[in-house]
């Protein structure tokens, strides 16, 4: 039979409690137990496993709210590039509207970055040459119709948060992508994209006008609520 390491009384191997002075009889001196450690020890310990504890759990919420985060991020970045290529087409046709049709009616330029001298100040404080993603803003005019005399369409084209062009030719793209058909997909807004002609508006311009002869209708006297005047 052993003894107890702190009192000498007798104690069986598996006993865990010395009867005579209440420590554990066979505790490894170099291996002290958490129960006979210092308070402050003791503390110090638990304040730890406390702090693990803690980042495991952010770190946890942290994996959780990622894919969210990102989604978000990537929708403000395609509202922002959407936004941007709104901005440069209306100041476009802003530019097009001071235009006789002698030299076009949007400007000659290779890119977003090349319409600066034409746009700034007059009709932008400063033209956005870069996509949310960081790309350049590709553009480019040409004519379309036989009888203009310079460009009179436009695209202007974001590369989508892949970078990578769908069309090489920017004549490719449709007047209005403003929503990829694909995950990194292509921006693209033209003339029509961004302003087309109300239903309204085009309905009214198909009203056949009154002869030139015609009289005006005059104006429609009340009538008085009796059946018969008085004699």
């Amino acid at each position: 039979m052993s003894s107890c390491q702190f009192c000498g009384s007798p104690a069986e191997p598996d006993q865990l409690l010395c009867p005579v002075c209440g420590q554990p009889p066979h505790l490894d001196p170099a291996e002290p137990d958490l129960l006979t450690l210092p308070p402050r020890r003791r503390r110090r310990r638990w304040l730890v496993g406390l702090v693990v504890l803690l980042l495991g759990l952010g770190g946890l919420g942290g994996l959780l709210y990622l894919p969210s985060y990102l989604a978000e991020r990537e929708a403000s970045r395609l509202r922002r590039t959407v936004s941007d290529l709104r901005t440069i087409a209306v100041a476009l046709e802003g530019y097009a509207l001071q235009q006789d049709g002698s030299q076009g009616f949007y400007p000659v330029a290779d890119s977003a970055a090349g319409l600066a001298r034409h746009l700034v100040p007059k009709h932008l404080d400063l033209v956005p040459t870069t996509d949310a993603w960081g790309a350049a803003i590709r553009y480019q005019c040409w004519q379309e119709d036989a009888s203009s005399k310079g460009c009179d369409t436009f695209r202007l084209v974001s590369s989508g948060s892949d970078g990578i062009p769908e069309h090489l030719e920017i004549k490719g793209y449709g007047e209005r992508t403003l929503a990829p058909q694909q995950p990194g997909g292509d921006l693209a807004l033209g003339p029509a994209g961004l302003a087309p002609r109300p239903a309204a508006a085009a309905g009214a311009a198909n009203v056949t006008p009154p002869p030139a002869g015609a009289a005006k209708p005059g104006p429609v006297k009340p009538t008085s609520g009796k059946a018969g005047g008085r004699s």
